[in-house]
C-alpha cells in the first residue's frame, strides 16, 4: 500500500465521520422535533398556551 493512498483513505475517513456525526445530530433533533409536534408542541408556537 502506497503512503499517499492511506492518507487519502484517511482523510476520506475523517471527513467521512465527521460529516456523519453531524448528519446524525441533525436528524436526531429533527426526529426529535417531530415527535414532540407529533404530541402537539410546536416550536414557533411554543409562546401560545396549548389547547
Amino acid at each position: 500500500m502506497r503512503p499517499v493512498s492511506l492518507q487519502t483513505n484517511l482523510g476520506i475517513h475523517v471527513v467521512w465521520s465527521g460529516l456523519h456525526s453531524t448528519f446524525s445530530q441533525y436528524s436526531s433533533r429533527l426526529a426529535w422535533a417531530y415527535m414532540l409536534s407529533g404530541q402537539g408542541y410546536k416550536p414557533h408556537e411554543a409562546s401560545i398556551a396549548p389547547d
